[in-house]
């Protein structure tokens, strides 16, 4: 009976501590707490997960917590309250970056057995991180605790329920701890945590160079080392660049070099990461692209790739490259102007090349001439090519350059004495050809006049 009342007494006082516990508040971080969060606990799990709420009202998951919470953590919705970087618990005991949940249900590091000192830390409850084990509070580990702390704003709001499903990022584990059983892996803010200079590894990565078309693997004989020693290999991430370019894989059919990165975090919250660089060999050469120029066309219709590959010579080794190997896109640049790239590529060896396409459908035009007109010449006069060249004033076109001496004369004589046929033809780069025809009249040399008398 007397234990009976002892016990009473406790709980008793435990939640007057809670609530009239002596505590002290303090600003969290204004830049980081300009995001809007959801937090929800899955009690049945013991996992926090942290959604990000956008703009558009959806959530997004960010990040996942292991916690401990306990038979009197209530099932419910509540606006997080306010925030206590010591605050005095049941026992007396003490946490690290409390923030209120709901009445004397906080947010808190695993208990301390003396107030405002990190090394006091209850290892045994550590350890216990992932299970059942509070009176009610939701326990985290000390860097878990003050994300919540410094990023999740007083008036968030907290749904604590029940689930199977731990969540959308699953649930972590934390470190278990036998040396330096009195604090806080994670507590990285924390002078003299003997944790501090101790970080985890990545094993066996290295940069080498592979040969063309060779097996390789990113992960293969590289081992990740958590901060107590552990194998995390399968928590290893890998991200792979080429050419600056994220790419999903290292690709030993394309030579050059790949850098590798490798990261990953333990338990403890402290991420290692390591680049290598991962060199693939050329077996064969670049394909090569020449004899490229600007390109005209009459219509769009006419803009193939047959086009294309007739105005380009494409190489690879010396050797005429195989159209199924050529590649062509036309992107448009504006009203008639379009951009032409080649893609040549054979296994992992590319080549690019662009030019531009103009469409044309606008003949020349002749200036001097008018077609089927009329022209005199004196009796004395020697109509040839270069009589009816003198003619011409100039040639003009919307895209092609041309001069008068670009124009072909076909000269004839009719079956009019003294009557020739001159035609005048002139084409631009699309093709399309202007043409005149002229005719030369030569004055007669008899005189005509009165009778003689």
């Amino acid at each position: 009976m007397k234990k009976q009342k002892r016990v009473i007494s406790f709980l008793l006082a435990c939640i007057l501590a809670l609530n009239l516990g002596v505590s002290f508040s303090e600003n969290v971080n204004a830049e980081a707490a300009s995001k809007k969060y959801v937090v929800k606990i899955n009690k049945s799990m013991n996992c926090v997960t942290i959604y990000e709420k956008k703009s558009s009202g959806k959530l997004k998951p960010v990040k996942a917590m292991i916690c401990s919470t306990g038979s009197a953590t209530p099932i419910g919705t509540f606006p997080l309250g306010e925030k206590m970087r010591w605050h005095t618990l049941m026992g007396p005991s003490y946490g690290q970056y409390c923030s209120r949940i709901h009445g004397g249900i906080l947010f808190h590091s695993v208990w301390y057995y003396r107030n405002g000192d990190p090394s006091s830390m209850s290892a045994k409850e550590y350890n216990k991180l992932g299970t059942t084990a509070s009176h009610g509070c939701v326990r985290l580990m000390v860097a878990d605790a003050k994300w919540i702390y410094d990023n999740v704003p007083s008036g968030s709001k907290v749904i604590i329920y029940n689930s199977s499903n731990p969540g959308p990022l699953g649930k972590p584990k934390a470190l278990k701890i036998s040396g330096h059983t009195n604090w806080d892996p994670s507590d990285v803010w924390s002078k003299g945590n003997p944790w501090n200079s101790k970080k985890p590894s990545i094993k066996g990565a290295s940069s080498k160079t592979v040969k063309f078309g060779s097996a390789y693997k990113a992960k293969s004989g590289v081992k990740a080392v958590t901060t107590s020693g552990s194998n995390a290999s399968s928590k290893l991430k890998v991200s792979v660049s080429y050419a600056g370019e994220k790419v999903g894989r290292v690709d030993t059919k394309r030579p050059g070099t790949y850098k590798v990165t490798y990261t990953f975090t333990d338990e403890a919250k402290k991420t290692a990461r390591k680049t290598v660089n991962i060199k693939v060999t050329a077996e064969r050469s670049t394909p090569k692209i020449t004899d490229t120029k600007t390109l005209y066309v009459t219509s769009k219709s006419k803009m193939t790739k047959g086009f294309a590959v007739k105005n380009a010579t494409i190489r690879q080794s010396g050797r005429k490259l195989a159209a199924k190997y050529i590649r062509v896109k036309y992107q448009k640049l504006k009203k008639n102007t379009y951009k032409l790239t080649y893609i040549a590529q054979r296994e992992s060896y590319e080549a690019k090349k662009s030019v531009k396409v103009y469409i044309d459908n606008k003949a020349p035009v002749i200036s001097g001439i008018k077609n089927n007109a009329e022209y005199e010449a004196s009796a004395d006069t020697v109509v040839n090519q270069n009589y009816c060249r003198a003619i011409i004033k100039k040639v003009s076109d919307n895209y092609t350059k041309l001069k008068v001496s670009d124009v072909k004369i076909s000269l004839s004589e009719t079956e009019t004495a003294g009557r020739y046929k001159a035609v005048y033809a002139v084409s631009d780069k699309a093709g399309n050809t202007a043409k005149y025809t002229v005719y030369i009249n030569k004055k007669s040399d008899v005189v005509s006049g009165g009778a003689i008398s």
